[in-house]
């Protein structure tokens, strides 16, 4: 992780105090980070994959995702929308079938 955090850090003409004054930390853990001396824990991946605009696979382990995954999920939105007319002609049959009346 340490390369792909410098690499996208220096990519932004970041520094290492831009980095960790988004982040409410020390220079120095950044520091660590880079170097591999620390990881950084879950919260503060998010926030790092937040501010350098990329996946988690890519800034922890480097992956790039292919074009052809994203227009795959891009292409296929309209796949939910039969879902949602069947669940929303069944979800109120199904809150009927369970309500008790008083």
């Amino acid at each position: 992780m340490e390369i792909q955090l410098k690499k996208l850090r220096t990519g932004l003409s970041m520094s290492q105090e831009d980095i960790a004054g988004k982040l409410y930390i020390s220079r120095q853990a950044v520091s660590r980070w880079e170097s591999g001396d620390a990881t950084p824990d879950m919260s503060n991946l998010i926030k790092l994959a937040e501010i350098f605009d990329c996946s988690l696979d890519t800034l922890v382990l480097g992956i790039e995702p292919k074009q052809d995954d994203i227009d795959d999920k891009r292409d296929n939105w309209w796949v939910a929308i039969p879902i949602l007319v069947i669940l929303g002609g069944i979800i109120p049959d199904i809150i009927q079938a369970f309500c008790i009346k008083f």
